[in-house]
């Protein structure tokens, strides 16, 4: 409702048990089919907790079938966040996975590059790519490198 938002084009982005709500909340965003539109879902450490109604590979599968992306991220010992990263289905949909056991926030870094697929992206270029995908604009555009 924000003067300055355009609510046919929001994102979802969420850390940790807000992993889960951010695939969760695009999803019933979208459902209601009245207050707008979630054009994409980032998750970092996701573990399927929020809700009996549906799963996270059930939520992200709707919102991949409407041709919005859904990535997700999660390091290999971090309990089930790989697993459920893994279950996610679809073509716009795309998993990282990262080595040790990083847990949400702490994935966020310069650092961190994802194992699977090994990539020559940090996870902070990785975000970046999720934002240009589902925007489809890119962020140079708007002054960032």
């Amino acid at each position: 409702s924000l003067a300055e938002t355009d609510p046919h084009r929001v994102i979802s982005m969420g850390a940790s048990i807000g992993a889960d709500g951010a695939v969760d909340g695009c999803y019933l965003f979208n459902d209601a089919g009245e207050g707008g539109t979630c054009i994409g879902a980032l998750s970092l450490s996701p573990g399927n907790y929020l809700t009996d109604a549906f799963t996270y590979t059930e939520a992200a599968g709707m919102i991949d079938q409407s041709g919005f992306p859904v990535w997700c991220l999660a390091a290999v010992k971090d309990y089930e966040s790989p697993d459920v990263c893994r279950s996610i289905p679809g073509e716009s949909s795309r998993t990282f996975i990262f080595a040790g056991g990083a847990h949400g926030m702490d994935l966020v870094s310069p650092e961190e590059y994802p194992d699977e697929p090994l990539l020559d992206l940090n996870t902070m270029q990785v975000i970046q790519e999720f934002l240009e995908t589902a925007t489809g604009i890119p962020l140079n555009e708007f002054g960032i490198p």
